[in-house]
């Protein structure tokens, strides 16, 4: 399926898979939907946290991007795709906990039942640790383990 940038704008929603962008030199842009077992993704699931699967989070299972420019031998390839892993605070403490992001924090020390009437109760902190810990276990479970695409803060600094 193809689309304008505008008509993906549209029918935009939270974890819809971005398309891929074919535009060439002096054309529009034109944009390419994925298939859906394209893209893997890690579904997360917090082990001591009966409601996290309510949240309804996913992720990629492996970071990659596609918009680098690789120089070999004089030749420049544009749109050279690279890929690596993650570090497990990445997708936790950064894409789903940042206010500029998703802004998770607020709903899921909701759910926990904390007190979020002052940052002295540290209820921010609070939820963070559980939603890194659901991010770490769901890379970890399931029938395919993706364990290899992510690696916990401190083992990874």
């Amino acid at each position: 399926m193809t689309s304008t940038p505008r008509s993906w704008l549209r029918d935009w929603h939270l974890f819809r898979r971005a398309p891929v962008d074919d535009r060439l030199p002096l054309r529009a842009a034109f944009l390419q939907e994925l298939p859906t077992d394209a893209v893997l993704q890690v579904t997360d699931h917090a082990p001591e946290l009966y409601w996290f699967p309510t949240l309804r989070l996913r992720w990629h299972a492996v970071p990659a991007i596609s918009n680098m420019d690789m120089h070999i031998g004089g030749i420049t390839y544009g749109a050279a795709p690279f890929n690596g892993w993650y570090m497990g605070t990445e997708i936790g403490a950064r894409n789903f906990a940042d206010v500029e992001r998703y802004n998770l924090l607020p709903t899921i020390a909701h759910m926990m039942g904390l007190d979020t009437s002052s940052e002295r109760t540290l209820w921010r902190d609070r939820a963070l640790v559980e939603l890194n810990i659901a991010v770490l276990h769901s890379f970890g479970r399931g029938r395919r383990h993706h364990e290899r695409t992510i690696t916990p803060r401190r083992l990874g600094s």
